[in-house]
């Protein structure tokens, strides 16, 4: 029901994150690397328990911002910054 680009971006920017976290943690920067690796956890636990998708937000800010390559809208309907929910009879 939900776009699936902003999905896309934000999974990657998480991929990249924890790439980061892992060079870092390789290089000995452990404080940085933690950091950034606990990052990508507690966001990725925030989406999962309270349903908000901060790199899909990210996106959707992005195409306000009239940034190139993020031109998808939010579906009608959605409450701001949450996922869309399912139509009563959708099941």
């Amino acid at each position: 029901m939900d776009n699936p680009e902003p999905h896309r971006f934000s999974q990657g920017l998480g991929g990249v994150f924890m790439l980061a976290g892992s060079l870092a943690l390789w290089a000995g920067y452990a404080a940085l690397g933690w950091g950034l690796v606990w990052l990508v956890a507690a966001l990725a636990a925030l989406n999962a328990f309270g349903g908000f998708c901060v790199g899909c937000a990210l996106y959707y800010w992005l195409g306000r911002l009239s940034v190139p390559g993020f031109h998808k809208s939010p579906p009608a309907g959605a409450f701001p910054r949450h996922a869309p929910q399912a139509a009563a009879g959708a099941l």
